[in-house]
Formats: structure tokens, C-alpha cells, sequence
């Protein structure tokens, strides 16, 4: 999701023209509509964050990779069971930020 809401608002119109949403789980977007306030949300925090969209009972967090010039070259993402860690626990720290992940 996070690769595709970070592209350019023409390419993910040519990409969702046609496309047919599939629900992997009852918590899955499936409306057109629904995703790209979803892309929007994702593009002004920087991260995504999916909630049992794909598994249930799991999370996953995706952080883009960006080259030295503020490009848009790949992706991490990190999957996790959802009673693991809080959803505030899980996001990642606000732009800027200089704090470090602490292990509990």
C-alpha cells in the first residue's frame, strides 16, 4: 500500500482504473474511495500501518526507503501479531524525530 500511495496521483488512477479490490479479511479496503483517504493519510504521516487487512490478528508497518535525493527507491515493512505491541507502540516516532526504538 505504502509503495503505491506514494506515486504520483495520475499513476495510481491509471492503476486503480479497472481493478477490482480484493477483501482478505472483513477488515480489508475495498472501496476505491476508502483507499485513497487511506493514501492520503499514509502520504502526510510518511508510514503506513495495516490492521488485519491482509491476516488476522496481525499488523504490518511500512516505512519508504528514500535515496539521497528524497527518491522513492523501496520499501521495509515489518509484520507483527497484534497482542504483541499497542498500536501507539507500533507507529513509528513523528517525522524529525530523534528518538530511538527502545526493546522492552
Amino acid at each position: 500500500m505504502l509503495m503505491l500511495a506514494l506515486r504520483y496521483p495520475d499513476d495510481v488512477a491509471q492503476w486503480l482504473q479497472g481493478k477490482a479490490l480484493k477483501a482478505y479479511t472483513s477488515h480489508a479496503i475495498t472501496s476505491k474511495d476508502r483507499l485513497l483517504v487511506e493514501f492520503a493519510r499514509i502520504r502526510a504521516n510518511g508510514w503506513a500501518m495495516s490492521e488485519q487487512q491482509m491476516e488476522l490478528t496481525y499488523r504490518g508497518i511500512a516505512v519508504p526507503l528514500l535515496d539521497r535525493h528524497g527518491d522513492l527507491v523501496g520499501g521495509l515493512n515489518v509484520s507483527m501479531p497484534m497482542g504483541a505491541v499497542s498500536r501507539a507502540d507500533a507507529r513509528p516516532p513523528p517525522r524529525g524525530s530523534r528518538r530511538p526504538y527502545l526493546c522492552r
